[in-house]
């Protein structure tokens, strides 16, 4: 009897570290799939040839949010939309910067995802560049391409993701 609850007991652990809680389920739809290409930015933030139409944007579509500029002594308007820009230098050995907009005060987190296969198992986190509240305004963060740790990532295309609330938007970073 007792090896039969021993054999259930192993199996819901098995089910439960291939199918339980799945995490990845909570991860945002753009983690998810194949992840190829990238908008290519120089080292002053121009664009380089073609936008990847999968790399970043702004949250519920529409312009790249950056503010229109005021006269001397008016205060620049805060951005219309909330938006991920393209990071440059992209692709990079260095460090590579991330800009985004918030029309509003908001929470935010900023992660950098690696990626192991094409599947929605393969997504994991190697990097939080940002977490926490943030004041309306363009903002920048520099990713100097290591993980958590310090520890420098292998080369490859990075996903980089902007959550608010329900919402999120990714754009690729090829670090090299």
């Amino acid at each position: 009897m007792r090896s039969k609850y021993v054999s259930l007991a192993g199996l819901f652990l098995i089910a439960s570290v291939v199918g339980g809680a799945a995490p990845w389920r909570d991860l945002p739809a753009c983690l998810i799939g194949k992840w190829t290409g990238i908008t290519v930015t120089d080292p002053d933030g121009n664009l380089v040839g073609p936008e990847d139409p999968n790399d970043w944007g702004c949250m519920g579509g529409g312009a790249s949010g950056l503010p229109v500029t005021a006269p001397a002594g008016v205060p620049v308007p805060p951005p219309p939309g909330l938006c991920l820009l393209p990071a440059y230098p992209n692709p990079t050995a260095t460090a590579t910067i991330v800009r985004f907009t918030l029309p509003s005060a908001s929470q935010v987190a900023l992660i950098a995802y690696g990626k192991k296969g094409n599947g929605p198992h393969g997504a994991f986190p190697v990097r939080t560049l940002l977490s926490g509240e943030m004041a309306a305004g363009v903002h920048a963060v520099t990713w100097d391409g290591n993980d958590d740790r310090g520890v420098r990532l292998v080369s490859g295309i990075y996903r980089v993701v902007m959550v608010v609330g329900e919402s999120s938007v990714c754009g690729d970073v090829e670090i090299r």
